[in-house]
Formats: structure tokens, sequence, C-alpha cells
């Protein structure tokens, strides 16, 4: 059977769209520089940001000139308008950057905090919610694919899924979606699989729903 090629989206089967929290508006210049800086120094060969738009180079350059800026005060009126138009180019170029990794990712977490940026909050109920009630798979249509479902859970903002398999120790892979269902993909056919999942909340997650356990098909040739 010919597999289909998969983005890096299908591939670890994400389904919730995410909202890049750049955190700006109440830094102080000496932070908002520091977080530019951490921003620049992950992306910078970073294969999921082949093009940054803007270049990290102007990005560096803004951070450089604020900072210049910022340390000649106090002094004159004009030092003052000078370093907040350096701070505004500063903004404006993180907010474009900020747009360019919200592209990119499409809706994948790991790439936005790959970037060093963070998820913007997810409106929930405050506290734990409980464990889904069961868990349900079958093998996908591709070679090494695995389709999960499971009971949906009221309020939940999402769900966090780890899997192991019996060839390695501890839990190893991470995958969140907003909805009760995922394709797992690049599974190794024949292999013993555990899963768990976590349902999250504001507050985040109160440990894990276990003891689910499957082996994908091997192929049919």
């Amino acid at each position: 059977m010919k597999r289909k090629n998969t983005d890096s989206k299908e591939e670890i089967g994400l389904m919730v769209l995410c909202i890049v929290k750049l955190g700006f508006k109440d830094l102080s210049i000496t932070k908002k520089t520091s977080l530019s800086d951490k921003i620049v120094r992950k992306m910078t060969d970073n294969s999921y940001f082949l093009n940054p738009m803007p270049t990290l180079a102007s990005v560096s350059t803004a951070i450089s000139e604020l900072r210049q800026a910022q340390a000649k005060l106090p002094g004159s009126k004009e030092l003052t308008i000078i370093r907040n138009q350096k701070e505004k180019a500063l903004n404006k170029k993180m907010a474009q950057l900020q747009a360019y990794v919200e592209a990119v990712a499409d809706g994948n977490p790991e790439i936005v905090l790959s970037s060093g940026m963070n998820l913007r909050d997810q409106r929930s109920p405050i506290g734990y919610l409980p464990f889904t009630e069961w868990i349900k798979g079958k093998d996908g249509a591709e070679d090494g694919s695995y389709e999960l479902r499971w009971k949906v859970v009221k309020k939940a903002s999402g769900y966090r899924i780890e899997i192991t398999d019996e060839l390695v120790k501890g839990w190893k892979r991470v995958l969140i979606t907003k909805k009760a269902s995922i394709t797992v993909r690049k599974l190794k056919p024949g292999v013993r699989y555990n899963l768990r999942i976590a349902t999250l909340s504001s507050k985040g997650f109160d440990g894990y729903r276990t003891g689910y356990a499957f082996r994908p098909k091997l192929p049919l040739y």
C-alpha cells in the first residue's frame, strides 16, 4: 500500500486552532527586548521557519536600537520621543513576526512554542475537569496510522494525549487536540502502543485516564 505524503500538522493529528500570544502589552522595555531576543534565538536555524517575515536580522536591529535609545534616558524630551519611536518600531516588527508564526504554525502548538512565543489561553471553567469516560480506536486508512476517539468532556478546552510503545521506556509522544478524536500517524505496524488522555482546562489537568492499548495492523502486500 502506497503511503500518502503528510505535512507536520497531519502527522501528529492536531485539530486545535491556536492563537499565538506575544504578551508585549504590559512589559517593560528591558523585558520586551529580552523576550524579543529569546524569540530571535529560538527561530534562528529553526526548520519550521525558513523565511521569517520580517527578517530576524531586522528584528535584531530594532532590538539593538531600542536598547541604545533606552540607555540614553533619562534625558531630554527629544531623547524620550526617539525612545518611544524605537519602541513602536520593535512592537511593529514583533507583531508582524507573530502573524508569520501563526500562519506557519496553522494551529500546531508544537510549532508555536518552538518559536519562543506562547499560546493564548482558552476560556474554560476554573478547576480541573473529569476524565473522559471511554476511549475507542481502529486502524486508519494509511499504513502505520490509528484512529482514536473518546467521549467528549463538557467545557473542556482540549485534550492532551501521550503515547508510548513496547520498545521505549516512559511516555514519549505528546499530542494536543481540541476535538474528541485524533489520527496518529507514523506508527510502527505490529508494535503494541499504550495511550493515556488528560482533559484540559484553564487550570491545566489533573492526571490521565490510562489503560488503552492498541497494535496497528501489519500492511498487506
